[in-house]
């Protein structure tokens, strides 16, 4: 809203990983982000350092395996 109010170039999440400190529910949701950067080009997904959201991300790295992994600041060209 301020973004927009002040013309400032801005990203958001599209996915939150762990609103559940569930593993099914981190994977379910990690599989949302993915479907979302295939069809979208990109996708943020952010969540909590939890140990079981690190643990549940560190063991679906196979997920990851037809996607390229970039910090955020390098979605640059995605600015709105």
């Amino acid at each position: 809203q301020y973004a927009k109010k002040y013309n400032l170039k801005y990203l958001t999440r599209n996915v939150f990983l762990d609103n559940k400190r569930e593993k099914r529910y981190i994977i379910g949701q990690l599989r949302k982000s993915i479907k979302i950067a295939k069809r979208d080009g990109f996708a943020i997904a952010i969540g909590h350092p939890h140990n079981i959201t690190l643990k549940t991300l560190s063991n679906s790295k196979y997920l990851l395996k037809d996607l390229e992994v970039v910090y955020v600041h390098q979605l640059s060209n995605f600015l709105k």
